[in-house]
């Protein structure tokens, strides 16, 4: 027995011959690909079993190339992207898929993931190299809603080596009664994975048939979080004319262990406080709140650029 291994180009199209592996080996190591750096993407390759001058159909292997995404790892799937990290979506047609859309979602940013079951089967969507070496006690976060349908998830994570560790979180949502709310779930997953060189967290959605309900998936985040952080996001518009009132939007999530209370927001122009706050509201870990923030120009403002920051 051999085999003959091809490089796959980018189109999909078979590309030359690289080696052929004799004397029944089943392993093969690609020299010169620097696998550790830059972007993340999939390089694939084929492979033909040859006996007795008899060659068997062509079948794939694939490897994620690329520097592996750091903690805190974060998708929302924004405006129903990925938001240019590598994701990768296996289904058997079309009937049975892990989909993007652009509603609902939990943060109101216009994505989230999709399943919503047409017939019998699995699909997995899966992340790129995630490194978390180092953390102290790593932690999944993720948003979830769906009613009563005959779904089931799994999360789960593949290492460097190919092992497949135990579902992290799974849930049967034929067990689900009602119509289904946004639930917000934290996940302490196992310390080993902070000793691994990478872990890829896979979804697996089972659909033991056709359903007329939904699930939803979003805002999936692997962290090391500390005992007390937050987060900031200020949106503001390109550009103003003098005397109009600037409209900003100021998004503060509670990122740590605590509880965040009665937090003071500061927000400057060139280090000219323009508006203050407090968060009344508790938020717990995950938790948001959206502050509206305006700020009347004058035709005596300078022109040119200007440096808006909340703290």
């Amino acid at each position: 027995m051999s085999y003959e291994i091809f490089d796959v180009s980018e189109d999909g199209s078979l590309g030359d011959q690289i080696a052929t592996v004799n004397n029944g080996a089943t392993e093969y190591t690609v020299e010169g690909i620097n696998t550790s750096s830059g972007l993340q993407y999939y390089r694939f390759w084929a492979i033909s079993a040859n006996y007795r001058e008899q060659s068997s159909e062509l079948v794939t292997a694939s490897s994620i190339i690329g520097a592996s995404y750091d903690l805190p790892f974060h998708n929302s799937f924004k405006n129903s992207t990925f938001e240019g990290q590598l994701f990768r979506i296996d289904s058997p047609n079309d009937k049975v898929i892990w989909r993007l859309t652009n509603q609902p979602a939990v943060d109101n940013d216009g994505g989230s993931l999709v399943f919503k079951p047409r017939a019998e089967g699995t699909s997995t969507l899966t992340t790129g190299k995630i490194n978390m070496k180092g953390a102290a006690a790593p932690k999944l976060f993720f948003s979830y809603k769906a009613g009563q349908t005959p779904v089931r998830l799994e999360m789960f994570f593949k290492l460097k080596d190919g092992t497949i560790t135990a579902p992290v979180w799974s849930n049967n949502f034929a067990n689900q009664s009602g119509t289904g709310k946004w639930v917000n779930q934290a996940i302490n997953l196992p310390l080993s994975l902070a000793a691994e060189d990478y872990a890829i967290l896979k979804i697996k959605a089972f659909a033991d048939g056709s359903s007329e309900e939904t699930v939803y998936l979003d805002n999936i985040s692997i962290t090391d979080p500390l005992q007390r952080d937050a987060a900031m996001e200020l949106s503001a518009p390109e550009s103003v004319k003098k005397g109009q009132t600037v409209k900003l939007k100021l998004k503060v999530s509670n990122q740590g262990l605590d509880k965040i209370e009665n937090a003071a927001v500061t927000v400057r122009l060139n280090d000219k406080i323009i508006h203050q706050a407090t968060i009344e509201q508790g938020l717990k870990m995950l938790d948001e709140t959206e502050i509206p923030v305006t700020y009347a120009t004058t035709i005596l403002d300078p022109s040119g650029k200007h440096v808006i920051k909340p703290n």
